[in-house]
């Protein structure tokens, strides 16, 4: 049904795809701008993961923020705060606000969000272990693509075992 709640659900869920596949993005503005003076913890991360597709650290930082205020120990909340800190440029935060999601929730988007902000700090090792804690996930996978070829380590140092994963999944 058309609750306020339900709404805000469906702006985060759309939030999401725009965010983390570049699809949607329209779709997840006009949802969240039909909740304008509206508050909850969905409305607030739909708005940081829109504005993280849009690339403005500052507004998605400021979204993260609420949605913690609500909910600090939320692992979603937790992510976009972390992905907002990445995008500032804040390494240092952006791997704390972003290991403590995977605490909270060992999702593989949220072990692929750690592995790449510590392959950001040049953490190859620490990037690699996280996203091995997300086995046979294509977007871990993904990710594991990128550290490894970020590190030099995609022919030596483990590169053939991910030619083979990518192959299953391809």
């Amino acid at each position: 049904s058309p609750t306020a709640d339900n709404k805000a659900a469906l702006a985060r869920a759309r939030a999401v795809l725009a965010y983390e596949f570049g699809d949607g993005a329209p779709d997840a503005k006009a949802a969240i701008d039909g909740l304008a003076g509206q508050s909850s913890l969905d409305l607030d991360v739909a708005t940081a993961y829109l504005a993280l597709a849009q690339n403005d650290a500052k507004a998605a930082r400021e979204a993260a923020e609420r949605s913690k205020q609500e909910a600090p120990n939320d692992a979603a909340a937790l992510y976009v705060s972390g992905q907002a800190a990445l995008l500032a440029g804040d390494g240092k935060a952006a791997v704390a606000e972003l290991r403590s999601a995977f605490e909270h929730e060992p999702r593989p988007l949220y072990a692929a969000g750690l592995a790449r902000a510590l392959a950001a700090s040049s953490a190859w090792d620490d990037a690699l272990a996280t996203i091995d804690r997300a086995p046979d996930n294509p977007a871990a996978l993904i990710t594991k693509g990128f550290v490894l070829a970020a590190s030099n380590r995609v022919i030596t140092g483990g590169g053939n075992e991910f030619r083979t994963q990518l192959t299953k999944i391809i």
